[in-house]
């Protein structure tokens, strides 16, 4: 816990700092509120979206439309968007692709965090590294 600086105590030093927090504190609240705000505007349009493909799955059931106009009912909808979920969350992992080393070796993320040092790795454990230069198989091989 820290010191709770008076009126009597605080110097130019402090009084800068805790305006500097202010300042840092108001722009992350104005972020989070536009963040709040754009994710309750997108889940009013899937309401919106829900609440038309369900009428019109009633009125299907009634036999007032048919199953092609349902579907373009459907396919009208827009679905969920996902490019604005992505860019207000920050990324759990690197994903760094894995080399595919043969045709049947299936190419995984790696889950480390993102920024991480060192090599990479997936969810099975396995790990690797790129490096920009080639290496002579020939050298290796032998043993030079």
């Amino acid at each position: 816990m820290t010191d709770r600086h008076t009126a009597d105590t605080i110097n130019d030093n402090a009084l800068d700092q805790l305006y500097d927090e202010r300042g840092r504190l108001e722009i992350a609240n104005r972020a989070l509120n536009t963040a709040a705000r754009e994710a309750l505007e997108r889940a009013e349009r899937a309401e919106a979206g829900i609440a038309r493909v369900r009428d019109a799955a009633a009125l299907h059931r009634q036999g007032l439309i048919s199953a092609a106009e349902l579907y373009a009912v459907i396919e009208t909808n827009p679905g969920p968007d996902t490019t604005a979920t992505q860019a207000a969350q920050p990324r759990e992992h690197c994903g760094n692709l894995k080399p595919q080393f043969s045709e049947s070796t299936e190419r995984t993320e790696c889950v480390l965090r993102p920024g991480h040092f060192g090599s990479h790795a997936d969810h099975n454990g396995t790990r690797w590294w790129w490096t920009d230069k080639e290496v002579d198989q020939s050298k290796e091989q032998s043993g030079a």
